[in-house]
């Protein structure tokens, strides 16, 4: 079994997770930070602690959050609300990215408009922290509660964490000593984990957990160097450290550390991510984008464009639209506009569609770009409003994203899309690395 450590639970850890899945590798996953939103196949101190762990989901949307008398939540954007008293900004309800206005974090501001304190809130609709902001507007300390009561307190300037467990009350100098102390008292003695390797895919804590550790590590790398290796790689590149080798996602990348690098001792290879598309596409469909924001980069020339060679233009939103948008639907024979979509319509939409266009301001809903990606979509972004570059081919000019509309580039720009980060893995080489 292997022992998966990995600081934030974002889309390269889970690229990586489902890439180990699908080659039947056994491990076992601990996240060392928490946002309130885990897989409940996650192990976190945090969250067990707080007795989180394996709880089901119950969300709770914008509208929910308790506030004063005479305060209302508005919306803003697809990002957050505004809590007002009167015409006063008092504060921000902020959303879990990627969801349809499931609330994250609540923000109160002081009379000036700076932060002052937080509140957030998880997957099962609980306020678990409370947070403190410094005159900088930096967090200084976060006390995590169960059952309303706090257990964890972590004093961001010191680094100190305080942990009231079982009667006891313990103490630790830094984080790395409380996700140590997880790892051996939990995920060891009391879930009988025991593995043979730690697989870490960051630079910072994991990394020093993984250094505290016994069993050799191997360092997933999918992070981007742009002029020098970060220093924590020189020492592992120098053979100083438990890690034993290197795998890059990015073939660019291994290529940058071998170029620059002056003392490798260790092995360094190429293992990128196994992807799994849902169905070929073959330009018979027409273009799909998602929005939270009637600000949509020439939406004329490209619903034009696209009526020139045959094709539609779906433009969904979550919300209700402006009449910017819905006259410009008017006005486009080819355009189709659908308003206050959930999430579970995204599935439908991605499969009817074989483009997808990142041509609009905002943010995201349900992470909708890359799972446009892999549905088999050609995704084209425009430079200026790309949201997930990774899953993009990401055009600067106006030509340029209406000539990638053309039949004719359509092959050529999937496989360019497809290959941006190197060949894709496959499942023997996979258990080559890791076994399963």
């Amino acid at each position: 079994m292997k022992l998966v450590l990995t600081d934030f639970n974002r889309e390269n850890t889970q690229r990586f997770k489902a890439s180990l899945t699908q080659a039947s590798v056994d491990f076992v996953h601990v996240n060392i930070q928490y946002d309130g939103f885990l897989d409940p196949d996650i192990l976190n101190p945090f969250s067990y602690f707080m007795g989180y762990y394996q709880m089901p989901e119950k969300h709770r949307y914008f509208n929910q959050i308790p506030l004063p008398p005479f305060y209302e939540a508005r919306n803003a954007d697809g990002a957050k609300s505004e809590i007002l008293q009167g015409d006063n900004i008092v504060g921000y309800i902020f959303y879990h990215p990627n969801t349809n206005r499931l609330v994250k974090e609540v923000v109160w501001l002081s009379r000036l408009g700076k932060k002052v304190t937080a509140e957030r809130y998880n997957i099962q609709g609980q306020k678990y922290a409370d947070v403190i902001f410094d005159q900088d507007e930096k967090e200084s300390k976060i006390v995590y509660f169960a059952d309303d009561k706090p257990v964890i307190d972590y004093d961001l300037a010191t680094k100190h964490i305080s942990l009231k467990d079982g009667g006891l009350t313990h103490s630790f100098n830094n984080l790395t000593d409380f996700v140590f102390y997880f790892i051996e008292t939990i995920v060891k003695e009391k879930y009988g984990y025991q593995f043979d390797e730690v697989i870490y895919n960051n630079l910072a804590t994991p990394l020093f957990v993984s250094n505290r550790l016994p069993q050799r590590a191997t360092l997933y790398f999918q992070e981007f160097i742009k002029d020098a290796i970060p220093g924590n790689m020189i020492g592992i590149l120098a053979g100083r450290t438990p890690t034993k080798r290197i795998l890059f996602e990015n073939i660019k990348q291994l290529k940058k550390v071998q170029d620059l690098a002056t003392d490798i001792k260790i092995p360094l290879d190429y293992l990128g991510a196994i992807e799994a598309f849902r169905r070929e596409n073959d330009y018979s469909q027409g273009a799909l984008s998602i929005t939270f924001s009637d600000q949509v980069l020439n939406a004329d020339a490209i619903a034009e464009t696209l009526a020139k060679r045959g094709k539609s233009w779906t433009i969904a939103a979550p919300t209700e639209v402006s009449d910017k948008l819905r006259n410009f639907a008017n006005d486009h024979d080819n355009v189709n506009l659908i308003e206050r979509i959930s999430g579970d319509q995204i599935d439908q939409l991605l499969a009817t569609h074989d483009f997808y266009l990142d041509v609009n301001r905002g943010a995201q809903m349900l992470n909708n770009i890359y799972r446009a990606y892999h549905e088999g979509l050609l995704v084209i972004a425009d430079q200026k409003t790309a949201k997930n570059g990774g899953y993009e081919v990401i055009l600067a000019e106006l030509p340029d994203i209406l000539g990638a509309i053309d039949r004719d580039n359509y092959d050529s720009l999937m496989k360019l899309l497809r290959n941006k980060k190197g060949k894709p893995a496959t499942v023997a080489a996979y258990q080559t690395q890791f076994g399963g």
